[in-house]
């Protein structure tokens, strides 16, 4: 039995979700996830799509709502801001769900705070990459 690949973006409705959102859709068969504060908006966006494009309420925030939507995805597309404000929250939690992860932003400091968790990363098959960046975080 093959595990359905769930694509999970943090900011999915936003300027840059809404690019991964399209791109995702366009380009493979998996299902989509769009989350963040606004339900209303995320299921406005959803509905653009078909049936493989929902939303979820995410408070970035609040550990146990990231965690919770974190399990539910395969990878994370980290599209929310201000990174200033958010730091490494979103990579964490895509940690703790044993869940690939992407950030758009290329922000060093995220890649630099997961560094501690290097070897269980790499143990685990999680792969940890910045969008700006083809190589992996850890190279």
């Amino acid at each position: 039995m093959s595990r359905t690949v769930t694509f999970g973006i943090v900011g999915g409705y936003g300027a840059t979700g809404r690019v991964v959102a399209s791109e995702l859709w366009k380009s493979c068969e998996a299902e989509i996830l769009v989350g963040g504060r606004d339900l209303a908006k995320g299921k406005a966006l959803a509905a653009e799509f078909d049936c493989r494009v929902s939303a979820a309420q995410l408070d970035i925030l609040d550990a146990p709502s990231l965690d919770g939507f974190c399990r539910r995805c395969s990878i994370v597309v980290n599209c929310a801001g201000p990174v200033v404000v958010l730091q490494d929250r979103v990579a964490q939690a895509a940690f703790r769900g044993r869940c690939h992860y992407i950030d758009a932003a290329d922000i060093s400091f995220v890649r630099e705070r997961m560094l501690p968790h290097r070897r269980e990363i790499e143990d685990s098959g999680i792969v940890v990459r910045d969008l700006g960046r083809l190589d992996a975080w850890s190279d």
